[in-house]
């Protein structure tokens, strides 16, 4: 199965982070450590290992404002 993550909001007022150790780091991009020829290297994670999103805003909003984000997965 492969997970694409699609949003509705302009991408330049966001970023989308991710975590694949259930919440407690999160990143753009999450890598994991694997060996190979006998060295450790970062790799980009497999989207299948992503568990939780999160969005981390470029501007700031006004006290009690509230707004919708939605997310589209699509699991093939």
């Amino acid at each position: 199965r492969s997970h694409i993550y699609q949003s509705n909001f302009l991408q330049k007022e966001y970023k989308i982070l991710y975590s694949i150790d259930k919440g407690k780091s999160y990143s753009e991009q999450p890598v994991i450590k694997v060996k190979e020829k006998g060295k450790i290297v970062e790799k980009k994670a497999p989207v299948e290992m992503y568990n939780k999103i999160k969005w981390s805003f470029s501007k700031v909003f006004a006290p009690k404002k509230t707004f919708e984000l939605n997310y589209k997965v699509k699991v093939k």
